[in-house]
């Protein structure tokens, strides 16, 4: 009797000789199949967390919460220009919001141009409601200290609305945690910017954006950077 040739799985590439193996073994029958499934998943338990809709919803309630509370104790010297101005940025906000929350919804190049225009608008706008635009030194020395103490009030409020908002949608993003967290943080920048000019409606240049806006800056770039670690799963 021939013996079979053994040198023949030698010639089979990786590919072929699973198949091989495969075939000759039978499969497992339905009810061991089913036993395995019971006993890898016995201990697990269904996730719990907050719908995209609440993520929502207290991401929106810690933005205007911030804004409504320093509109509450707003000084005389807030015009309506100011606040019409305030009220279209609030909307503007609102929108970038709804752009981090939709990593799968709507396209990275709109996302990263919102990213990158929100900012550069917002500084144009501060620039547009501007009524003095002093030199650069004079402004250093004369104004500086009362820049600094807006720039802190505007980080703080800029800081509690981001901080909310980025740990409200952690680990929600596989996609696109940077950009997601930058606009998060773009958000509670503006948030904290637009509380800061309720709060001082100055009117020089230099002071609104060194003193109101380049937290909106700071703040899309940390988001970015927390981003990447609290919003990948």
């Amino acid at each position: 009797m021939s013996q079979p040739d053994r040198s023949r799985g030698s010639e089979l590439s990786l590919p072929e000789l699973g198949i091989a193996l495969s075939k000759s073994q039978p499969a497992p029958s339905a009810e061991l199949g089913a036993r395995i499934r019971t006993e890898c998943t016995k201990d697990l338990q269904p996730a719990r967390g907050l719908s995209p809709l609440a993520r929502v919803g207290i991401s929106l309630v810690a933005m205007l919460a911030v804004c409504a509370f320093v509109l509450l104790k707003r000084p005389s010297g807030a015009t309506s220009s100011v606040l019409l101005g305030i009220a279209g940025w609030v909307v503007v906000m609102v929108g970038v919001l709804l752009a981090g929350a939709s990593p799968k919804r709507l396209p990275r190049q709109l996302r990263l141009a919102i990213a990158v225009l929100v900012p550069v608008a917002f500084f144009g706008s501060l620039a547009l409601f501007s009524s003095e635009w002093l030199p650069l030194g004079a402004f250093m020395t004369e104004h500086a200290h009362a820049a600094a103490g807006c720039s802190q009030q505007a980080m703080l409020f800029g800081a509690l609305t981001s901080g909310i908002m980025l740990f409200t949608w952690r680990g929600t993003d596989p996609f696109s945690p940077a950009l997601t967290g930058s606009l998060l943080g773009l958000g509670g920048g503006v948030a904290g910017a637009l509380a800061i000019g309720v709060a001082c409606p100055s009117g020089e240049t230099w002071h609104l954006w060194l003193g109101h806006g380049i937290g909106v800056v700071l703040f899309a770039a940390v988001g970015s950077l927390i981003g990447r670690r609290w919003l990948a799963p």
